[in-house]
């Protein structure tokens, strides 16, 4: 049987509305800790992970402290080390009722079917992204960048925050973003100060749009690592983790077995935690582990 794709629909817009929704897409709060670059090219050659390289985005390289003039500063220290990390293909599949829907609501709402139907590409997309993200931060990270307090069975408070920033040493207070599960947000919100004012500041509170403790935004996430009640809460300095990816595509298809036909969507994503920082000795991810 011949795909059919419905008369209303063009492949080739429904592309470019999801590409553009997805370059406007808001990750982690478009958190200086993330570098997000659509710039993966297939080229249809690539390799379930297969390793591609992972440049310093955006950053360059320190000073070269004490160069005699007459040397002139060297080539070698003024090249930043270009990272590695494997690529993965990700796809999903509506049926062509969504789109029907789309239409439907975009004559209610006087709206384009096409941006309508790439918002839902999109927020699957962010989801998406954001775990990858949340879990590449975390994975394998070396134990000197850990505060582990589960043992003590103390829950993350303020002090247990300050007590993690210290892993960064001088650089503690540059702290970009924190990630933290549900379970460890609902006890940083019974967090008060002397005069029983809450530490947390929230949306909900008036005074913040982005959740706040100790001046850092606060991601809430369930992706953060959870195991027999003990709990991984991130802190992300700026530029610690980046993902490539390529162009989303937006490919009509026909499942034979089930006789669905409706439209796919495949994309590649990279993510990766940098080792350490340009001119820097660490990694920018430090965890607070705790009991909640």
């Amino acid at each position: 049987m011949a795909l059919k794709v419905p008369d209303s629909f063009v492949p080739d817009i429904a592309q470019e509305a999801i590409v553009e929704g997805i370059a406007g897409a808001i990750i982690l709060y478009n958190s200086p800790a993330v570098i997000v670059r659509n710039d993966i090219i297939t080229n249809g050659a690539m390799m379930e992970g297969e390793k591609i390289k992972i440049e310093y985005y955006g950053m360059i390289p320190p000073y070269q402290r004490n160069v005699p003039q007459a040397t002139g500063l060297s080539a070698e220290k003024n090249v930043m080390t270009t990272e590695e990390s494997p690529v993965y293909q990700h796809g999903l599949r509506v049926d062509w009722s969504k789109w029907y829907q789309c239409v439907e609501r975009g004559k209610q709402l006087g709206k384009d079917p096409y941006v309508l139907f790439a918002q839902m590409f999109v927020q699957r997309f962010v989801h998406l992204a954001e775990d990858i993200l949340i879990e590449t931060a975390r994975t394998d990270l070396p134990s000197a960048y850990i505060n582990d307090v589960s043992g003590a069975a103390l829950k993350m408070g303020w002090d247990q925050i300050a007590d993690t920033k210290l892993k960064f040493g001088d650089e503690g207070d540059s702290i970009a973003l924190m990630s933290v599960h549900s379970v460890v947000k609902n006890n940083l919100t019974k967090e008060k100060d002397s005069m029983n004012r809450p530490l947390y500041i929230d949306p909900m509170s008036g005074t913040s749009d982005i959740p706040r403790i100790q001046g850092v935004a606060v991601k809430v996430s369930d992706k953060n690592y959870v195991s027999a009640g003990t709990y991984d809460s991130l802190f992300l300095q700026p530029n610690a983790i980046v993902m490539r990816h390529s162009t989303p595509t937006a490919e009509p298809f026909r499942d034979s077995t089930s006789n669905v036909e409706g439209l796919v969507s495949w994309v590649w994503i990279a993510a990766h935690r940098y080792s350490k920082l340009p001119g820097k000795t660490r990694p920018g991810v430090g965890i607070c582990r705790s009991k909640g």
